[in-house]
């Protein structure tokens, strides 16, 4: 094609052309080769610099047009869901430090200061944006060998609450309690009951967790979306069906469970299918077995969205309109308010009796969906530790 030589196109607008061909393939749209003749035809601009930019504006709002329509999920099989090798190494006497914070913390959201455990680095499941993809070998995990005694050592504060958990770097509960990963974890939170203890997940492996004791103030935690994108973005993870029965059993044991939609995922189906989740949640679990319900959209960072382009070219998420996020990318500001409101209104009876919070979203946002938001990260931290820790020692 000699498009870049008649338009004279720079080094990094040919490259944006070339993405734009290589995403209309991906999508099974009509092809750059047979657009681009249509865009010159309706170009009134006879020549130089402005009729180029014209054109490769023309382009930009096409893609654009396309990104804003609703991906149909009921028009495509979902992938093959494969069953990946889980290689589980152990680190013995590694210097790297096991708890931090959230890693996607910001001061330009409105986040709870999750702390973070990492008992296990790296994931066996596949789901099509996951970041952690890109920090660690596909399909091998690892776990430090000394995890208990890393534990003991975490200094801290009696009389302050902290709300910990293990589900950023790793699925919490995909790995059993193989070496005592459970056990070690959840005798932390028996020996510290200032600690909120979080274990989150996308699996049904709760057998070890029902078999056991556990602390009054575990928490055990399911990423929840339709079945339409755990079938095709979530692949290897449990399908929604064994995710609530699985929580359902926990919460028969008297343990608290929470549920995160997020990543909330913008498609044909979403208001109807993210309102009957909803009532789904309500039909099988009352308020005061739910510790808390988080909300967040489908966000990338840049080195997680570029693997997925090669991995699974033919997901509809690639096009999704994304816009800058705090340094990610994610849906543009109305699309989030479309999605949180909807499922926060089909939550409506549970208003008042369970904490319901946006993740990693920003103030604007909080207001038109709460009617309201929290003056610091340090004030949202305290009122979610108050308001689970009064649930965790109701009698």
């Amino acid at each position: 094609c000699d498009l870049g030589e008649r338009l004279r196109l720079t080094v990094a607008e040919l490259s944006s052309v070339a993405r734009s061909a290589r995403d209309l393939g991906d999508w099974q749209e009509q092809s750059l080769e047979e657009l681009w003749p249509q865009l010159e035809a309706g170009c009134q601009i006879p020549q130089g610099r402005e009729r180029k930019k014209a054109l490769l504006g023309a382009l930009s709002a096409r893609l654009e047009r396309i990104r804003r329509t609703p991906p149909n999920y009921a028009l495509s099989p979902p992938p093959e869901r494969r069953e990946q090798a889980r290689k589980l190494q152990v680190v013995q006497d590694d210097d790297a430090a096991i708890w931090g914070d959230c890693p996607v913390a910001s001061e330009k959201t409105v986040c709870c200061n999750l702390r973070t455990i990492d008992a296990v680095s790296g994931c066996g499941f596949q789901c099509s944006y996951c970041s952690i993809q890109t920090f660690y070998d596909d399909g091998v995990a690892t776990r430090r060998g000394d995890l208990r005694q890393r534990l003991a050592t975490l200094d801290l504060d009696p009389n302050k609450p902290y709300h910990f958990g293990s589900g950023q770097s790793s699925d919490s509960l995909m790995w059993g309690n193989r070496d005592g990963i459970l056990a070690a974890q959840t005798d932390f939170a028996r020996q510290n009951p200032n600690v909120i203890m979080e274990l989150k997940t996308k699996s049904d492996n709760v057998q070890w967790l029902v078999e056991n004791d556990l602390p009054t103030n575990l928490v055990v935690s399911w990423s929840l979306n339709p079945e339409a994108i755990i079938a095709h973005e979530e692949l290897g993870t449990a399908t929604l069906d064994r995710r609530l029965r699985a929580a359902r059993a926990l919460a028969n044991k008297g343990c608290l469970v929470g549920f995160h939609f997020h990543p909330m995922v913008f498609y044909r189906d979403a208001a109807v299918a993210y309102s009957a989740l909803a009532d789904q949640v309500m039909a099988l679990f009352s308020a005061d077995e739910i510790s808390f319900i988080s909300f967040g959209a489908l966000t990338f960072i840049r080195s997680a969205l570029e693997a997925m382009r090669k991995a699974r070219p033919d997901s509809p998420l690639l096009r999704s309109p994304l816009c800058d996020a705090a340094g990610k990318l994610s849906y543009p500001p109305d699309v989030k308010r479309q999605l949180f409101l909807g499922i926060y209104q089909a939550f409506a009876p549970w208003h008042d009796e369970v904490f319901f919070y946006l993740c990693m979203e920003d103030a604007a946002l909080w207001r038109d969906v709460f009617g309201r938001v929290f003056n610091c990260n340090d004030d949202f931290e305290l009122a979610f530790a108050n308001a689970v820790l009064a649930k965790m020692t109701r009698e």
